[in-house]
């Protein structure tokens, strides 16, 4: 009997989704990276006689990794950071600022966040804002 078990999947995926962050770190983590696809490349050229080379299938990919996947730890802190703001009510987002990077085209399409402004009250710990108040004070972070 198969059971659908949603958290499992989830954190299956984030596990995933570390390691790759992790391997885009540097050159050599994406060459780890490369290593399946090889392997997979060469099965398929073992089997099928007119598949392209292996080592040509790798550098397809490699060119396509260098240029997309080390932008992705940016992605991931920023769609993390948005998600514990939402979930934080006393903080207002009040502005985000995105940037294009020439050497990561992967940014010329999608900007990567990298600053949030927020603002919170001041004396959040002694009831922040209250509407009865006659002046209310603000903080920036």
């Amino acid at each position: 009997m198969y059971v659908n078990n949603s958290f499992t999947l989830f954190r299956d995926r984030n596990l995933l989704l570390a390691e790759v962050r992790d391997c885009t770190i540097s050159v050599y983590g994406i060459a780890i990276l490369l290593v399946p696809i090889f392997g997979l490349a060469w099965l398929l050229k073992k089997f099928v006689p007119r598949a392209p080379s292996p080592f040509a299938v790798t550098a397809v990919f490699f060119v396509i990794g260098i240029f997309v996947l080390p932008p992705l730890p940016k992605y991931l802190f920023s769609i993390e950071t948005e998600a514990r703001l939402t979930e934080r009510t006393e903080y207002k987002l009040i502005s985000k600022s995105s940037y294009r990077s020439l050497s990561e085209p992967a940014t010329w399409i999608f900007p990567v966040t990298n600053a949030f402004l927020l603002l919170r009250p001041v004396g959040f710990l002694q009831g922040g804002y209250d509407k009865t108040r006659n002046t209310n004070s603000f903080e920036q972070i």
